[in-house]
């Protein structure tokens, strides 16, 4: 996804590349739909995905990317369905996206080799030696973006099957003194037992299937609530219950289980605007829930369709009001900082962000995991907030947003000569925030008394803090 917003920030459209993925996405599912039971079935299918607020909320993130090459997957997938020879131009196309999956998502890449196969066994086992040429071109549109992503872990690990992000856990653990966010060495790691978490999801950092089923129960209801409510259940009941759709719709609801199965063994199950590690799966539901809605009675039909509609939309209107709050935000994330970016009229900066009060809330609609009051992981949730206000190339853009630690702004000077620095204290209440020269501000701190903070510090408070378990939010001085 970084490599796809690079291209879009060179081309000046970084802001349409997710929405026109999202958009891409919708009319393949739909042609999915069209393919596998006709229009009626594409415009439910269309719908449903498209009024999703799993769909729409996740739109910013990579698994906007992951969904497409979903929903391309699905397209040879139907084909075989349908008990015809993809063509050469889908079969890589297919390739492509198992292999932009897997730099992206690796356990969903794993998944939807699966979904390549699995109806080759299921519908056309017999004509398995006629499809072999089109999974051949599959499997060799898919290798190099494996290879390169083997070759991308060997240089930054020194193993092709080690990626940095566990390394990163490894090597720059959450400081040990964060309330509910201990990691341990190898946390990052697939599987069950000792390490494998953090204390808040996995208790004593032991990730078992104890804890994998109730992060499946966290997700499945997000999902509940995200993608057409009751109709997730009553459509793959429905589709099943008829034998003409009944192979189909038990080959696409397996997608989404095996995506659970597969995630049950990382131990981070948790929700975080919504079920944010299966988007893979969401296309595939859309589907099952308009081959669901497809009944005889006209009447009923539309019934059925009207309320997953309606669902999704009180559940999108929710969902907007709690990302828009005007004080929260969602997760302790909103729009101040891109309010500060497109105001912005003092020339080439570095803004730095530090933090004044307590700013933890827990969403409304069930659709995160709960985050104790006091935890004080939110300032770092929130100067994320102002990270992805950086333009990729970091230095192209007016302002550079950075964490604040009075020990780094000297590194930030030599980091980014040229360029004035700032200081933005965010507050709980954002008509509270202070955002001044750092020239002004630098007379309240002595720069000698404050150590250098671990490499992922969470943020710094300019005040004592609230709640005394995180005292740690105010440095010591060196001895």
């Amino acid at each position: 996804m970084a490599a796809v917003l690079a291209v879009g920030v060179r081309l000046g459209v970084a802001r349409w590349v997710a929405p026109l993925l999202h958009g891409a996405t919708v009319v393949l599912v739909g042609r999915a739909g069209e393919r596998l039971g006709g229009p009626r079935i594409a415009l439910v299918a269309a719908a449903v995905y498209a009024t999703s607020p799993q769909t729409v909320v996740m739109a910013a993130m990579s698994h906007t990317l992951v969904a497409f090459a979903a929903a391309i997957v699905l397209l040879f997938a139907i084909a075989v369905m349908r008990n015809e020879r993809p063509s050469t131009a889908l079969a890589a196309a297919t390739g492509c996206s198992l292999g932009i999956a897997a730099a992206s998502r690796p356990l969903c890449a794993l998944v939807l080799g699966l979904v390549v196969v699995l109806p080759v066994l299921v519908f056309a086992p017999a004509r398995a030696r006629i499809l072999l040429a089109p999974l051949a071109v599959v499997a060799a549109t898919a290798v190099p973006f494996v290879v390169a992503l083997f070759l991308f872990n060997r240089a930054a690990t020194g193993s092709g099957f080690v990626f940095p992000q566990t390394t990163y856990f490894d090597e720059h653990l959450a400081p040990a003194n964060v309330p509910y966010f201990r990691y341990r060495k190898g946390c990052n790691a697939l599987g069950f037992g000792a390490a494998h978490g953090c204390d808040l999801t996995a208790p004593n950092a032991a990730h078992t299937p104890k804890n994998a089923l109730t992060n499946l129960g966290d997700n499945l209801l997000a999902w509940f609530r995200l993608v057409a409510g009751p109709m997730l259940v009553l459509g793959p009941a429905l589709a099943i219950a008829r034998r003409a759709a009944r192979r189909a719709a038990l080959t696409l609801t397996a997608v989404p289980i095996m995506l659970f199965v597969a995630y049950s063994l990382y131990w981070h199950g948790g929700t975080c605007f919504g079920a944010r590690f299966y988007p893979a799966g969401v296309p595939m539901a859309a589907l099952v829930v308009a081959l669901g809605a497809n009944v005889r009675s006209r009447r009923a039909a539309h019934v059925l369709v009207a309320g997953a509609l309606a669902w999704n939309a009180f559940a999108f209107t929710r969902a907007y009001r709690e990302i828009g709050d005007p004080q929260w935000g969602y997760w302790g994330i909103d729009d101040r900082f891109a309010r500060t970016r497109a105001s912005w009229s003092a020339g080439r900066a570095v803004v730095m962000v530090a933090f004044d009060g307590e700013d933890v809330r827990n969403g409304e609609l069930g659709w995160t995991t709960f985050v104790p009051t006091g935890g004080m992981w939110m300032p770092n949730i929130r100067a994320l907030a102002a990270l992805v206000e950086n333009e990729p190339f970091l230095d192209d853009g007016e302002l550079v947003f950075a964490k604040f630690h009075p020990a780094l702004v000297q590194d930030l000077e030599r980091a980014f000569p040229g360029r004035t620095l700032w200081l933005y204290i965010a507050s709980e209440h954002r008509e509270r925030d202070v955002l001044e020269r750092w020239e002004t501000a630098r007379e309240r701190f002595d720069l000698r008394a404050f150590r250098r903070p671990a490499d992922n510090f969470n943020g710094f408070r300019t005040a004592p803090p609230i709640w005394p378990q995180v005292d740690f939010f105010v440095p010591a001085p060196d001895p």
